[in-house]
């Protein structure tokens, strides 16, 4: 009689235990092999014991009303839009100034979408690139920018995609057209010296190249006399924030004249327009 009475109590003990496991949930202790959200997937992570879901009697185990998880948004984040300017030698190569920027045109060019800027009064001799509100140059690079060449009021048309067909394409991006006479503010331009002599500093009033009463080769020519302490580098600039010549010129230390054609095209000058004796 006892052993019986035992047999039961064993009996039911076992009956209890297994109707307190569970369905087979894993708890937040048990380690999972389901992807959590940390590694950039979006399988949802599977509930603990402690916390799982509430089930509706639907036998397929679906739950239609599920909340997305946490860190997760019903809603897609807004894209924010990438805006273009030109910038150059006419604003100081200030990125992003709103005077410049761009807008899109009506009519895509080639199926690429294009931009067109407002209208820009530019000398000649103005460079310029298109650069975008995350930091890129359209080209990149150095030693391609677009330039004018007369002077005018101009617009300019960019295509971000790229692969424009045609000379008039800086590299298949942009393109510039000439929409009327300059209006911008008429000044005489000014021809500064700079280098390493006086710290590349930009406009400087100390060495304000001055205009010669003759011509170089029927153009119109600048010169500065300058005692360089020590060998050096130079190059001139302009009131207009133009640079001559595309390479620094070398200079030995002692008294020397440098002459200076904006026009260039002057033979055994560096780059046409520059000549130190």
């Amino acid at each position: 009689m006892k052993n019986t009475r035992f047999i039961s109590f064993l009996l039911l003990s076992s009956a209890f235990v297994l109707a307190s496991c569970g369905g087979g949930t894993p708890s937040s202790t048990t380690e999972s092999s389901t992807p959590s959200h940390a590694t950039g997937l979006t399988t949802d992570p599977i509930p603990s014991s402690e916390e799982g879901p509430e089930t509706s009697g639907d036998e397929s185990g679906e739950d239609e009303s599920s909340e997305p998880g946490e860190g997760e948004s019903s809603e897609s984040e807004p894209v924010t839009a990438v805006s273009y300017y030109v910038a150059g030698s006419f604003n100081g190569w200030t990125g992003k100034d709103e005077n410049y920027i761009m807008t899109l045109a009506d009519e895509q060019i080639e199926g690429k979408d294009a931009y067109v800027s407002p209208k820009i009064p530019m000398k000649a001799g103005v460079v310029f690139k298109v650069m975008d509100s995350e930091n890129n140059w359209y080209p990149d690079g150095m030693g391609n920018d677009s330039k004018i060449t007369e002077n005018g009021d101009y617009v300019v048309t960019f295509v971000p995609e790229g692969g424009m067909v045609g000379d008039e394409w800086n590299e298949g991006y942009h393109k510039f057209e000439k929409v009327g006479e300059y209006s911008g503010e008429v000044t005489e331009t000014i021809y500064y010296l700079s280098g390493g002599f006086n710290g590349w500093k930009q406009k400087d009033e100390d060495y304000v190249l001055a205009k010669t009463e003759e011509q170089k080769d029927g153009k119109d020519q600048y010169a500065i006399e300058v005692n360089f302490e020590a060998a050096t580098e130079l190059k001139v600039m302009s009131s207009d924030n133009l640079w001559y010549p595309n390479n620094n010129v070398s200079v030995s230390a002692g008294e020397h004249k440098v002459y200076f054609v904006p026009e260039g095209g002057i033979a055994g000058w560096t780059d046409g327009c520059v000549y130190v004796a």
